[in-house]
């Protein structure tokens, strides 16, 4: 039997429902959802996308990724970004063998040092701080995370020399993405953000020649870039290495500083809870100068705190692929060249997986409630399958040395209650100016 096409929402002529997407898209899904349950259709422009919802079609979504599915193609428009690399990479090979090369840099033995780094960074912008005051919360976490992934993917001394120039290049290539618009068109954003790269590459060669031959000199993750062989032997190319930092920053920077954002007001909205956060920061750092793994494992209510922001707050609120072959999901056809689409922002709302689904409540996370073990795929906040995010645990160690610190050393709250979405970001934020209001303790 010929299984029908996924109901489509009402749309514009030749428009479709792009307008809708790109003013809100969890709404337009949320809204597909309701109407037409967990497979169904939106339009945007010429292309047809079909939206799936619930951890079974998660997991058909992510174990077609490379088969059926392409990653690449959907994503296009991050290619004037970060180049043809990790899930941009033109075929899974050459993925496979980009993941291969970096992801040990992420891991194991690094991340103790990357950890140094990021304790490092915060608290020197808290010992930069007066005795009490207010800092917009934006500027905040972009600042705090730019920073530190310039100190621990490009060293020391870039950090000190470069850092703020680093900061506006990636800014203004940031600036250029465009989901909708084609990206090498004429326009002001994306002749700057080419304008941007160019600069950086100069940057980036300038730090490969001076690093080359100097391993026992560097540990960080450039030098493990500009020291790591391809499957052919030969070292990395200069764009390759550029275009990975691109990458990375905009994995570590981008979606790490929103999801910092919204962990920050959820905490300070949210006293009884945070009032645990705080007396476990202060018996597991008590005494302690520089954090280690072990002060991380031991601080449970921050690591489930970033798993509910994962879940309630989610930095992508949907994952995108390009339908290379037909295929069926939820009693419908999905024909080659639509799009295939997942809403973490949608799916993490369901109420037969988590419990009181609207509310912000970390301990369901605990070992006595772990609702996200219902189902491999429950929560989808950093993907899943092979392309689950490389830097999940390093933007997780992140996040939580930022907010142990910050709440060692302040009190903390908020001086804004309504919270208006800038519209204008390409990843959801409050609007700023968002003041956060700090006293010593």
């Amino acid at each position: 039997m010929t299984l029908s096409v996924p109901p489509r929402l009402a749309a514009l002529p030749i428009l479709g429902n792009a307008l809708d997407f790109a003013r809100d898209s969890t709404a337009l899904l949320r809204r597909g959802y309701e109407q037409y349950g967990r497979v169904f259709a939106i339009q945007l422009g010429g292309k047809p996308a079909a939206v799936l919802i619930g951890p079974e079609l998660h997991a058909q979504f992510f174990e077609l990724t490379d088969k059926n599915l392409s990653m690449r193609e959907a994503y296009q428009f991050l290619v004037p970004m970060f180049g043809e690399m990790l899930f941009a990479a033109p075929t899974q090979e050459e993925y496979l063998e980009q993941r291969r090369v970096m992801s040990p840099i992420l891991s194991g033995r690094k991340m103790a040092g990357y950890i140094r780094q990021m304790d490092r960074e915060i608290t020197d912008w808290i010992a930069a701080q007066g005795a009490s005051g207010t800092f917009d919360l934006n500027d905040f976490t972009q600042h705090i995370t730019m920073y530190t992934a310039a100190r621990c993917f490009m060293g020391d001394e870039f950090r000190e020399r470069m850092g703020d120039e680093f900061a506006r290049l990636y800014r203004e290539i940031a600036r250029g993405i465009d989901f909708l618009l084609p990206p090498h068109l004429p326009l002001p954003k994306f002749i700057a953000r080419d304008r941007a790269k160019a600069r950086l590459r100069v940057l980036v060669d300038e730090l490969i020649a001076h690093r080359r031959g100097r391993s026992a000199d560097y540990d960080d993750f450039i030098q493990e870039l500009v020291d790591a062989r391809l499957d052919d032997g030969q070292p990395m190319p200069p764009e390759m290495i550029t275009n990975a930092i691109i990458g990375f920053m905009f994995a570590g920077y981008e979606t790490t500083s929103a999801h910092l954002t919204w962990a920050l007001i959820r905490l300070l909205q949210h006293p009884t809870f945070t009032a645990k956060v705080i007396a476990q920061v202060d018996e597991v750092l008590d005494g302690v100068e520089t954090f280690s793994t072990a002060e991380l494992r031991a601080l449970e209510t921050l690591q489930w705190t970033l798993m509910e922001i994962e879940r309630l707050d989610p930095a992508a609120g949907m994952l995108m692929r390009y339908v290379r072959e037909g295929f069926d999901a939820g009693g419908y056809h999905i024909p080659a060249g639509w799009l295939a689409m997942v809403s973490p922002a949608v799916a993490h709302r369901l109420p037969e997986l988590f419990a009181n689904p609207d509310s912000f409540d970390p301990e369901r996370f605990s070992p006595e409630r772990a609702e996200h073990k219902q189902h491999p795929f429950a929560l989808i906040g950093f993907g899943g399958g092979l392309h689950k995010c490389w830097g999940m645990s390093f933007a997780t160690n992140e996040m939580v040395v930022i907010l142990a610190r910050l709440f060692q050393a302040f009190e903390l709250s908020l001086g804004e209650q309504e919270i208006v979405i800038d519209r204008g970001q390409q990843i959801r934020r409050p609007r700023s100016p968002f003041p956060i209001h700090y006293r010593r303790r």
